[in-house]
């Protein structure tokens, strides 16, 4: 809904507690948005994923940038 997202029983079978972070990608109205959050794994849904407008010839580089 908007900039945030709330996923329910789509991410499975992580070990609770296990520390991460998420990533999520859309393209709306012809852009590509990236949205990430660190995130510790629990039955708690996750909110607030913020996304932000990047360059698909940059969203590799971005997201080797989150997990790096």
């Amino acid at each position: 809904v908007g900039s945030e997202m709330c996923i329910r029983d789509s991410i499975r079978n992580i070990p609770r507690g296990e520390k991460g972070i998420l990533i999520g990608i859309k393209y709306q109205d012809g852009k590509v948005f990236l949205g990430s959050k660190k995130i510790q794994a629990s039955s708690m849904p996750i909110t607030n994923l913020k996304y932000r407008n990047v360059s698909l010839k940059n969203l590799s580089e971005q997201i080797n940038k989150l997990i790096n």
